[in-house]
């Protein structure tokens, strides 16, 4: 969970920086926002200014798009274990049986799912870099760490969320 909290934090900063408001406004304007919603925000910046995702934030975006939906299944709705992990289901919450949800996770999903984590914020802090946040944000980029962020940013994810 703190590795999610730092990714909701890191995309807040984001969504400050594409909508170029500085804090305390920024804190002021989205406070409460919750992760999907700025994330869409983000999206929606980018289109209303004619510019284009960069490839690896789209790609980081939409994995923590479904991260996130995985994290809300476990908060809300708990887990439950088993022999081989934990059943997440909704079906104490469902009103419909078409609506029910169930899959199953393991402490080795968790794990990818913290290991992917780490790559979407270094995808996110890598754009944050490129925005100018940091003082040597145009030399870093550059560098030898700077390369080795990037080849991070690019990994094949570990976690494959539920359909």
């Amino acid at each position: 969970m703190d590795q999610y909290a730092t990714n909701e934090a890191i995309t807040q900063s984001l969504l400050w920086r594409e909508a170029g408001i500085e804090a305390p406004a920024a804190q002021a304007i989205f406070s409460g926002t919750r992760t999907q919603q700025a994330l869409q925000f983000i999206r929606r910046l980018y289109a209303a200014t004619g510019r284009t995702l960069d490839k690896n934030l789209e790609r980081g975006m939409s994995h923590l798009a479904a991260l996130t939906d995985v994290r809300n299944s476990i908060m809300h709705w708990g887990m439950r274990p088993m022999d081989q992990g934990f059943v997440i289901s909704n079906m104490f919450f469902a009103h419909l049986p078409e609506r029910r949800r169930e899959f199953t996770i393991s402490s080795g999903d968790l794990d990818a799912m913290r290991q992917d984590l780490v790559v979407i914020q270094t995808t996110m802090m890598l754009r944050l870099t490129e925005c100018g946040w940091g003082s040597e944000h145009s030399e870093f980029l550059g560098t030898d760490r700077g390369k080795q962020l990037l080849q991070l940013a690019r990994s094949p994810w570990l976690y494959t969320p539920p359909p």
